[in-house]
């Protein structure tokens, strides 16, 4: 049973596929002089739409190269 939220699920996903890419990716803004390239997954958003028939659930991962 995965007990990991949407959202980290998505996290997770894209930071995976940044790295099997072979890119060098972070979870952090690195420091001054840090080498480049790099791959920064940063900020993630959701929004709630509450509806008759249901609720939408949209989320953005913002990805920063």
């Amino acid at each position: 049973m995965n007990k990991k939220s949407v959202e980290q699920q998505l996290y997770d996903a894209v930071f995976l596929l940044s790295l099997n890419q072979g890119y060098k990716t972070v979870d952090y803004l690195p420091p001054k002089g840090f080498a480049y390239p790099f791959v920064f997954i940063g900020e993630t958003f959701n929004q709630d739409a509450a509806t008759k028939s249901g609720l939408y659930y949209t989320i953005q991962q913002r990805i920063h190269v």
